[in-house]
């Protein structure tokens, strides 16, 4: 596997991504919010999932500022 940060040059699959395994949610916002090291969250990462050279998900992890003692 292989895991590629979330950016602009690849936004659009990782929305398209996201969107095929969860429909009803939206994750843009989110990635965006990485792209452009939003101040709000500690700590913030998301990625496509790569098996080969075939996108096969995404997957992130993140803290906010309001809880600092979670890691």
């Amino acid at each position: 596997m292989k895991f590629e940060k979330i950016c602009n040059d690849n936004l659009e699959q990782a929305c398209k991504i996201q969107n095929e395994i969860f429909p009803d949610e939206d994750g843009r916002q989110n990635f965006i919010e990485q792209i452009n090291k939003d101040p709000y969250r500690k700590e913030m990462d998301y990625y496509i999932v790569y098996q080969g050279d075939i996108p096969i998900g995404v997957t992130g992890i993140y803290s906010y500022h309001e809880y600092p003692s979670d890691t």
